[in-house]
């Protein structure tokens, strides 16, 4: 079961009434840094309050404290945002602004999933163990405060099927996005595009299985240092063509962490020290070619950690160098089936020290 908390300062609500068009928008814009009066002027206009224009970066906006009203121009994005209730919202469309540490994902409510075709559940996959109010933002400029794990309010129905974003970006709370035969709507999520609030502990076991609709284009990943299992993490997430870096400190198992991502082709370096259970981690990932330099020292499993993928000639010599510098004996694994390099085609080196293993009481099968 994945134990996954999400905390954060910046909070959400649904969006203040009085939407201005893009024109609007383009006057504030262009008289934000020359005449703050008129800036100011307009918000007062739509909201009925002003303050004083600040400038921020995306991630420096304060999330607590802020009068209503107050102007912030975003110097990284050149867009205006004005505050409410101590939110941030888009000057030009009122959406939410996202500052910092959300959990936040693509979905596509037409994909087969638990919940009709104009509809995205997240009850499914909430449990009770660690819950607090959660604040979800929905995509479609409506929110949630989500009280209880079962609160009804969790499957939301949009006005027309299609593609959302979905956020979470206050409260903590467990999930297990586990999809075996499609239970819950994990196969509707298409991109998780940041996972800063994602804080997973004890086991996360098929944490995100069997999604296999979803890419992952965050370049953070879930914190998962206190975890001590990931076993099948990503199992079956047969669109992934990349993982993030995965905080491996306490981890002593990934075994199936990647098995049967058929499009996977690269994995990151990762502190895998203390990593004992690496079995089937990346078997049948059939388009991985590339493999980093881990560590294996602590190994006490590696069977069929490559079988059924694509390595080339650089991945098979930084495994084979890898296995020989952990220093172990008697292990088995295997690099056999898939596309993988035959051995006969390997390099010298990689050929020597496959010999030094198998010396050592190794089995190691190849193509």
């Amino acid at each position: 079961m994945a134990q996954t908390q999400t905390g954060v300062g910046t909070k959400t609500t649904s969006a203040p009434n009085n939407f201005i068009d893009a024109s609007e928008f383009n006057s504030v814009n262009n008289t934000v840094n020359g005449n703050a009066v008129d800036a100011e002027s307009r918000l007062a206009a739509i909201e009925g309050t002003s303050a004083s224009i600040q400038s921020y970066t995306l991630g420096t906006l304060p999330v607590a404290g802020i009068a209503d009203g107050t102007l912030a121009v975003l110097s990284d994005d050149n867009i205006v945002v004005y505050s409410k209730s101590d939110f941030w919202f888009r000057l030009s469309n009122n959406t939410l602004v996202i500052t910092e540490d959300a959990f936040t994902i693509t979905i596509d409510t037409n994909l087969t999933g638990v919940s009709n075709s104009d509809q995205f559940s997240l009850l499914e996959p909430m449990i009770q163990a660690g819950f607090t109010p959660i604040t979800v933002n929905w995509g479609d400029l409506s929110s949630d405060v989500i009280n209880t794990y079962n609160d009804p309010a969790l499957l939301h129905t949009y006005a027309s099927a299609g593609v959302y974003t979905v956020s979470v970006n206050s409260g903590t709370f467990d999930i297990d996005w586990e999809e075996p035969g499609g239970t819950k709507d994990g196969t509707k999520v298409t991109d998780i595009s940041d996972f800063d609030a994602i804080v997973q502990t004890g086991t996360a076991d098929f944490a995100w299985a069997g999604m296999t609709n979803m890419n992952i284009s965050a370049s953070n990943g879930p914190h998962t240092a206190a975890c001590v299992s990931l076993f099948g993490f990503f199992f079956g997430d047969t669109v992934l063509t990349k993982i993030p870096v995965l905080e491996l400190d306490n981890c002593v198992n990934i075994a199936s962490l990647c098995q049967n991502c058929s499009n996977l082709t690269t994995v990151p370096l990762m502190d895998t020290s203390v990593v004992q259970n690496w079995s089937n981690a990346f078997r049948d990932c059939f388009s991985l070619v590339s493999v980093p330099n881990f560590d294996y020292s602590s190994a006490s499993d590696l069977g069929s950690l490559y079988r059924g993928c694509a390595l080339d000639t650089t991945s098979i010599d930084t495994i084979m160098a890898g296995f020989v510098a952990s220093g172990l004996s008697g292990l088995s694994t295997s690099v056999a089936e898939g596309t993988s390099l035959a051995e006969a085609s390997w390099s010298a080196q990689a050929q020597t020290d496959v010999a030094t293993l198998r010396g050592n009481g190794w089995t190691v099968a190849t193509n």
